[in-house]
């Protein structure tokens, strides 16, 4: 009876941890580097993996040495994309990558210029700024009667503008 049980415990035992060990590769890895144009490390870069059947969107940044691994992700279509903020790279997706349970993918990203050539003071702002730079009209009055040159009159793009106010 007691050879039994133990014979028992030891078949739950070893269930278990075939199940663990078997849990452990479904699951996959994509790692790769973020480059730039001439071919140097990029550093910092958020670097997203969404899984493309159920939209859920990984997130993770390049090191300093432009390397970035998502793990444990569950196997599926994928699109990697780095959504580069500022102006001096253009962002970047890549659609359509297939990771299957137990993988490790390799899929390095190379950034783009954008239409600028990179370089300081040619960017992206200059357009922005340039399409509210011929306002015309009359400036706004505050309460007492001044013009009101706090700048909400010139068409500022803020996408959350606060209401008018005074200034005191």
């Amino acid at each position: 009876m007691e050879a039994s049980m133990i014979r028992n415990g030891f078949a739950v035992a070893t269930f278990l941890f075939a199940s663990v060990a078997f849990a452990q590769n479904e699951r996959g890895t994509i790692t790769g580097t973020v480059t730039d144009p001439d071919k140097g490390i990029v550093v910092g870069v958020q670097v997203q993996a969404k899984h493309v059947a159920t939209a859920m969107v990984y997130k993770t940044d390049s090191s300093r040495t432009g390397a970035f691994t998502f793990s444990q992700l569950p196997p599926g279509m994928y699109e990697l994309s780095a959504p580069v903020t500022g102006f001096t790279f253009a962002p970047y997706i890549k659609k359509d990558l297939r990771l299957d349970a137990g993988q490790t993918l390799t899929a390095n990203i190379r950034l783009e210029w954008p239409i600028n050539l990179g370089t300081v003071g040619d960017d992206t702002f200059l357009t922005l700024r340039n399409r509210y730079a011929g306002l015309s009209g009359p400036a706004p009055h505050a309460l007492d009667g001044k013009p009101d040159l706090s700048g909400i009159w010139n068409g500022s793009p803020d996408p959350n503008p606060e209401g008018a106010s005074v200034l005191p």
